[in-house]
């Protein structure tokens, strides 16, 4: 993964929502796909923002992440 990856990653796990928000739809946009992101967007399925779920569930649908379904 390169460093704007890793730093994307780390905005999976931001204090706010929107931001967590964000980054979900730029990581699914981008079709970031790697064992660190995706066990943050399976994280983000149980995140208290219903928004982040919402996007996380379409991530994880879009990016195919085997392990959510």
């Amino acid at each position: 993964m390169d460093i704007p990856a890793k730093k994307l990653v780390k905005l999976l796990s931001a204090d706010d929502a929107s931001v967590r928000a964000a980054a979900i739809l730029i990581s699914a946009e981008l079709g970031l796909k790697d064992a660190e992101a995706n066990a943050e967007l399976l994280e983000r399925l149980l995140d208290d923002d219903a928004a982040v779920r919402i996007q996380a569930i379409k991530a994880v649908a879009k990016l195919k992440v085997t392990k959510s379904l």
